[in-house]
């Protein structure tokens, strides 16, 4: 069957296509009548996505402008020799999150936006059980990620919607909502909160 052919008995059955940001990856949604009957069908629909599907769909998009943040380890999406790397853009295009909390390095009432820890480590297809946070200065965090998953821990790109520079701690800093969650408000999250982050390696 030639590949546009197949391509169209699947969208058929389909009634969206959604891609998953930072990724090559598409969803597909079936539409109330998509059901197999048999084996085989499901067997040609699957072959029939594969072809439809881009190259390299275990790949990440390359970054385009300078990389902020390397993430190795055990990964399922890469696009880089170390792992996964990510400039600015990537990291936007990504699912944003932003809360308010106070912090002991910054003034007052301050506003973080970022993407989650819990979805970026989505996006590269890992789970670990802990997490080296590396900054710019050589200083070196080993983050519990089993208990700190269930938190919107962030990688914040923007105090209060302005991006920050290395001397303001940034352009990227790991920041917890001590505000929202006063469990989080210890010293060893205060020591897990690592601006200037530039690499996490995971494990």
């Amino acid at each position: 069957m030639p590949r546009t052919t197949a391509f169209h008995c699947v969208t058929a059955w389909v009634s969206a296509i959604r891609f998953v940001p930072g990724t090559r990856y598409f969803l597909l949604h079936l539409s109330s009548n998509g059901i197999f009957r048999n084996w085989h069908l499901a067997l040609f629909f699957l072959a029939a996505a594969q072809l439809a599907s881009p190259a390299n769909a275990e790949d990440l998009a390359q970054p385009t402008g300078e990389i902020l943040l390397t993430v190795s380890g055990n990964l399922s999406h890469k696009n880089h020799a170390a792992g996964a790397a990510f400039d600015l853009q990537m990291l936007e295009s990504l699912e944003t999150t932003s809360f308010v909390t106070e912090t002991p390095w910054t003034k007052g009432q301050t506003k973080f936006t970022g993407v989650t820890l819990k979805h970026l480590l989505e996006v590269v297809g890992t789970e670990p059980e802990s997490i080296n946070l590396i900054a710019e200065d050589g200083y070196i965090y080993e983050l519990d990620y089993s208990i700190d998953d269930k938190y919107p821990v962030i990688v914040a790109y923007k105090k209060n919607d302005e991006y920050m520079s290395l001397r303001q701690l940034g352009p990227l800093w790991l920041i917890f909502p001590f505000d929202d969650f006063p469990e989080l408000d210890t010293e060893k999250n205060k020591a897990a909160s690592v601006w200037q982050l530039i690499r996490m390696e995971l494990k």
